[in-house]
């Protein structure tokens, strides 16, 4: 065998082993820069990954480029992903593994962190705040039964029309006297709603809402349980039913 060929075989031996041997890295995709990310939707992270056989995982981080502290940075994925898998879904955009949630505005990067190295975002992209729905409704209908002194049948058809296409989903609760005097649910997520809600309130403040007296308010919390809006609203009382 001549010289040269022998110089190749072993060349290209040495090249094979050290391909064999380079270790997986995953490079982030997307997002990649210039995205807007709506808190609370699911959005899939995605990454190339290249010498990934084998049982490498990452762990899907964000951080703010702009601001640091809480709020601003934490892990998204459990402990750890499987790299040759490619992607991540977030299901709700701004959550963290913890529970806890990021302060929406611009200067994210998401951060692929494994044990042989690391990959971030190109660029940087932001999250935004959901549109949050006005509430508009000025007064809520209410019926009784005259066997149930504390049983009221609420009319939420005022309400439905301000959710009926929202994404996202809230809690709409009624107020009295800075208490919570009944929970009217949740509204949003293009579902159906009920039209009516049956619940009971006190006779005290049936008195109240018969008399025009107190301040009764619709308090609107996003799906972390967060204060968004209060809503002055009136409690007409309807004829028995």
């Amino acid at each position: 065998m001549k010289q040269k060929t022998i110089w190749r075989l072993w060349i290209a031996a040495i090249s094979a082993a050290a391909l064999s041997a380079a270790p997986p890295q995953a490079a982030v995709s997307s997002p990649n820069g210039g995205e807007n990310l709506v808190m609370g939707t699911e959005y899939t992270i995605i990454w190339n990954c290249s010498n990934c056989a084998g049982s490498a995982h990452v762990i899907v981080e964000i951080a703010n480029t702009i601001h640091s502290g809480p709020g601003y940075s934490g892990q998204i994925s459990p402990a750890g992903v499987p790299m040759s898998q490619g992607f991540f879904k977030w299901q709700a955009v701004g959550k963290l593994s913890d529970g806890t949630w990021i302060v929406p505005g611009p200067g994210y990067r998401i951060h692929l962190e494994a044990i042989d190295g690391s990959d971030a975002s190109d660029g940087t992209f932001s999250i935004l705040a959901p549109i949050v729905p006005a509430i508009t409704v000025t007064k809520l209908d209410l019926a009784h039964w005259p066997e149930c002194p504390e049983c009221v049948r609420i009319d939420l058809r005022a309400l439905l029309d301000d959710f009926r296409n929202c994404r996202g989903v809230y809690r709409i609760a009624l107020f009295a006297e800075q208490k919570e005097v009944a929970d009217l649910g949740k509204f949003g997520g293009r579902k159906r709603m009920n039209s009516f809600l049956l619940t009971r309130i006190s006779r005290p403040l049936q008195a109240l809402a018969r008399d025009a007296q107190g301040r009764f308010e619709l308090r609107l919390f996003d799906a972390r349980g967060l204060l968004l809006q209060t809503k002055a609203v009136r409690l007409i009382f309807l004829r028995d039913m």
